[in-house]
């Protein structure tokens, strides 16, 4: 019998502790979501490229004026002189053929390549830009994708409501489903309260050791979660670091620690002083 009672208890506090460390792990995702929605949106945004084609008349210094030009406007964070050598070698890696040889010339333009800043990269804004670019004497075209731009920009808006009610969903079941968790397991020791009580202790000496517990318990849950998310973002280093800010990342940690231990330490007060106050005839 005292095998299975300890065999109940370990089962119940594991159970306990992946319930919560499960929900404070989807916590931490969508926080970390939340708080870079608009590095990633920048980062969408800037990658869009507005090509310049130019005249074929251009002569190299008009080129170069041009292209120092365009680095000291306000709507251009790089440009990228790309030569009809180079424009020649990368269609025939991405064709996987020597068109030249076929030809017997190369037929490419040179152009100048545009990387918006993520304030003009809309399309108002480019359409704006795109006339200012045409105008200019040695351009002979403008080319981007329209469609492209429009459908990022719409898709960003909706991707940033969406995981914002999400993440304040996701707070509010993460609040309760720990809080229940924690009450079920006070639940089961509502007699050891009452018996406590029954035989003089008070209600501080009955309560600090569920808190010390409860305080250890949502530490526990809390680094376990954590350390998921790190080997998670560990995984994909490649691609995050750089395009997430390591203070956001920071910040989720802390988030997701602060709420583990909130909920829990909170949950478990509320709950034993329940108990505390409820007559021992209403416990059955």
């Amino acid at each position: 019998m005292k095998n299975r009672l300890k065999l109940r208890i370990i089962n119940s506090y594991l159970t306990s502790t992946i319930s919560i460390t499960f929900v404070l792990l989807l916590l931490g995702v969508f926080s970390l979501l939340l708080l870079n929605v608009k590095t990633l949106s920048t980062y969408a945004k800037e990658s869009i490229i507005i090509s310049v084609i130019l005249k074929p008349t251009a002569e190299k210094p008009e080129i170069l004026n041009f292209q120092k030009e365009l680095d000291n406007k306000k709507y251009c964070k790089e440009t990228d002189f790309v030569t009809k050598e180079r424009a020649a070698e990368e269609l025939k890696i991405s064709v996987k053929e020597d068109f030249t040889e076929i030809l017997g010339y190369n037929p490419l333009p040179e152009s100048i390549n545009i990387k918006l800043n993520a304030k003009y990269s809309n399309t108002d804004s480019i359409a704006v830009i795109e006339q200012q670019l045409s105008n200019n004497k040695i351009v002979s075209d403008v080319f981007y994708f329209k469609s492209l731009v429009h459908q990022v920009d719409n898709n960003l808006k909706n991707i940033g409501m969406i995981v914002s009610s999400l993440s304040s969903l996701l707070f509010l079941i993460a609040i309760t489903l720990i809080n229940n968790t924690i009450r079920l397991e006070i639940y089961s020791k509502r007699f050891s309260i009452k018996t406590m009580q029954l035989v003089g202790a008070t209600k501080k000496f009955i309560i600090k050791p569920f808190l010390i517990k409860s305080l250890f318990h949502g530490i526990i849950t809390s680094l376990v979660s954590v350390s998921i998310l790190v080997l998670f973002i560990l995984y994909f280093q490649s691609n995050i670091y750089g395009l997430i800010p390591i203070k956001n990342i920071a910040l989720t940690f802390v988030i997701v620690f602060i709420t583990g231990i909130t909920i829990t330490v909170g949950a478990t007060f509320i709950s034993v002083l329940k108990y505390i106050e409820t007559k021992m005839e209403n416990l059955y």
